[in-house]
């Protein structure tokens, strides 16, 4: 389907451009010394934003489908609304029930959880397979 909007080389564009970003962002992993320059809390604070970026787009796109998807059956859109905050807050409920169930039939304790004070990063001469290449 051939679209005459104005705006889809732009995103296109943000599209490559996003794409690039995150591409970079993995291959740095691959060279040690840009990797040692990053402190371990600063990449726990990264991956903890992005995580939150993530989450955050997803509940607003569900949240509105879900919205959408109670306001078609003929509810009043106040009663809708409600229907569609007590199905999120039932699943966050449902996925911490499940955690703790896992947690005591694995017999896992919190305290086993591992911290950023666990984290290291390695340097290649931490690598075992360095010696056999």
């Amino acid at each position: 389907m051939v679209t005459s909007n104005p705006n889809v080389g732009i995103a296109f564009g943000l599209v490559f451009v996003a794409g690039a970003a995150t591409s970079l962002g993995s291959a740095v992993v691959f060279f040690p010394k840009f990797v040692k320059f990053v402190s371990p809390r600063f990449l726990a604070g990264s991956l903890g934003l992005s995580a939150g970026v993530m989450l955050y787009n997803s509940f607003v796109e569900i949240f509105s489908k879900s919205l959408l998807a109670f306001s078609e059956t003929e509810i009043d859109q106040d009663l809708a609304y409600v229907y569609s905050t007590l199905s999120f807050f039932s699943g966050v409920t449902t996925i911490y029930v499940l955690d703790v169930v896992v947690a005591l039939i694995t017999g896992r304790k919190d305290d086993e959880e591992s911290s950023l004070a666990d984290i290291r990063i390695y340097h290649e001469s931490d690598n075992p397979l360095a010696e056999i290449q």
